[in-house]
């Protein structure tokens, strides 16, 4: 990474959670309503036999409700997971958000024991990802570990960023080592991210 790519990097994340974090309750709450039920109504989530979530930190959007209905719905539902003793993540199952969690790295919740992905059970994937700031062609700032972009490049799937509408910028800096998303859904839109898919699901 060059200087000057990591310095915008660090400008736009350090100003994107700080505008998140400051978001008033009632507003986080409702556009993460409305950002559950573009969730519900995006046909690649529908089709998919697992998805991997994230548990909401930082002010991201609550997907939580949406994963909550995918269990009701009798599929898979993976989040990470800190490896113990290593700065790396992996995906695990989790059958409830009440008692199948407790609080992991950096104060975020993760599951308690549960099945961890591995490629003999990644197939029919999509993936929620957070991040700091996306672009409406995919590209994608997250929070400087690097975490989701090994979990992706390990992994099939369709790959759908989520974010508040203010988060979506005109472009954001990527390296070759970063991953795109298919989709990016906010509030406000779903963007279809690649020439194949923009025009019938950009809305």
């Amino acid at each position: 990474m060059t200087p000057e790519l990591k310095k915008l990097k660090m400008a736009a994340r350090r100003e994107m959670i700080a505008r998140r974090k400051a978001l008033p309750a009632k507003f986080a709450a409702e556009a993460s309503a409305r950002i559950c039920a573009r969730l519900g109504g995006l046909d690649q989530l529908a089709s998919a036999s697992s998805i991997c979530g994230y548990h909401p930190a930082a002010g991201e959007p609550d997907v939580l409700p949406y994963l909550g209905g995918v269990l009701l719905s009798g599929r898979k539902v993976f989040l990470p997971k800190g490896s113990p003793g290593t700065s790396s993540y992996g995906m695990v199952s989790v059958a409830d958000f009440a008692g199948g969690l407790s609080r992991g790295r950096f104060g975020i919740m993760e599951p308690v024991g549960g099945e961890r992905l591995v490629r003999g059970n990644s197939d029919g994937l999509a993936w929620l990802v957070p991040g700091t700031a996306f672009s409406a062609d995919g590209g994608r700032i997250g929070f400087g570990g690097g975490a989701y972009d090994s979990l992706l490049s390990r992994f099939g799937g369709v790959r759908i960023g989520v974010c508040y509408q203010f988060q979506v910028l005109d472009s954001v800096p990527v390296e070759p080592h970063d991953v795109k998303m298919d989709y990016v859904i906010t509030e406000e839109r779903t963007y279809g991210c690649d020439e194949t898919n923009n025009k019938e699901n950009l809305r």
